[in-house]
């Protein structure tokens, strides 16, 4: 991999309450303390990056929500709001399906 694809330029940062599904909040914390060097926001951030690559989502049901404090790089809230007018649906719906997409990648590479 290289370097510069793995290290981020500068970016203002953000910092906003979003509702995300407490299973995959669990589950950034579990994997921000115990498998990779990265905060929540982090992890967040690159769901968004990968995600924002997708032409077509899959939908699912959201379970239940609680609000978190995140800090957004400027240019992935500016994904999220690109997304949202692409497919005409809620942001907050979109980062939850950003965070779930990312988890599933971060655990299938981590086997």
């Amino acid at each position: 991999m290289d370097i510069i694809e793995t290290l981020w330029g500068k970016d203002k940062l953000v910092q906003k309450t979003v509702q995300i599904e407490d299973s995959l909040y669990e589950e950034l914390v579990k994997l921000s303390e115990n498998m990779l060097d990265a905060s929540v926001s982090k992890i967040i951030n690159a769901c968004i990056y990968e995600f924002a690559q997708k032409d077509r989502l899959t939908m699912y049901q959201l379970g239940d929500l609680s609000k978190h404090s995140v800090i957004f790089r400027k240019s992935a809230v500016k994904k999220l709001a690109d997304m949202k007018a692409k497919f005409n649906i809620p942001q907050y719906v979109i980062l939850n399906l950003a965070i779930r997409n990312g988890i599933e990648k971060i655990k299938k590479s981590k086997k």
